[in-house]
């Protein structure tokens, strides 16, 4: 079909040892309005410097985070610092 679907490389983590590959998919908001993400698995067509054809597992228009790192959570009291 002429509905390719493409994914930046840098949203694609590849685990090497079973080769196959996954993305975060963005399945909505917590409260505090971070991403609530979901791993999805994906084949992978053709790609390039840039872009990876994603063949199935994505629905058009699915939201995808690239490089995604949580916010750090702050912890309150436990072990301490020099304070």
């Amino acid at each position: 079909s002429s509905d390719l679907l493409l994914v930046a490389n840098r949203a694609i983590r590849a685990d090497r040892s079973s080769g196959k590959f996954f993305v975060d998919q963005v399945t909505g908001e917590d409260e505090d309005g971070n991403p609530i993400l979901e791993e999805v698995e994906i084949t992978i067509g053709l790609r390039d410097s840039t872009n990876t054809q994603v063949t199935s597992g994505l629905d058009e228009g699915a939201e995808v985070a690239i490089g995604y790192i949580p916010p750090p959570t702050i912890q309150i009291g436990g072990p301490g610092g020099d304070d």
